[in-house]
């Protein structure tokens, strides 16, 4: 059996809420880290990866600093908003196909629990409003898994 091997190229766009402190976050690609930093305005980030084996591989954002005294003071979320992902310069949005795991502060957990709510640990959202972990799992080559992940029916 022949190795087939792909490149993926990616864009995603990424919206910050501050007032005082900027978000901290690290992007990636499995292992390799596009950004790792201050997040201080809407930013597009592009990666085209290098060849890779057909796959399983994910894209990756964590947020690492909120405040959520800071947002009590100020009245205004600390968050980053995905505004989009794209791949291969296609014009459809695939963020919202992606999980987000937030580290809830156990505050906010037992002020929910004590009003009958349970906190979900994974949900389907692009928009990190705690510390925590947006992912998405892909698989290479990307427009076949473009093409499942859309339902568009039977390949050849």
């Amino acid at each position: 059996m022949i190795d087939q091997i792909y490149c993926v190229n990616f864009s995603i766009f990424l919206e910050p809420l501050w007032t005082q402190t900027v978000p901290e976050i690290t992007l990636q690609f499995d292992n390799e880290i596009i950004h790792a930093g201050a997040l201080r305005e809407p930013t597009e980030f592009q990666y085209c990866s290098p060849m890779l084996r057909s796959g399983d591989y994910c894209i990756k954002l964590e947020f690492h600093n909120k405040d959520d005294q800071e947002q009590i003071l100020y009245a205004r979320d600390m968050a980053v908003k995905i505004r989009h992902l794209r791949f291969e310069n296609q014009t459809n949005d695939f963020s919202f196909f992606g999980n987000y795991r937030p580290t809830y502060p156990s505050h906010w957990i037992e002020e929910n629990h004590q009003k009958g709510i349970n906190l979900e640990p994974v949900i389907k959202s692009n928009y990190l409003g705690w510390n925590g972990t947006w992912y998405i799992d892909i698989n290479l080559p990307i427009f076949y898994w473009i093409h499942q992940t859309t339902n568009l029916g039977w390949l050849i």
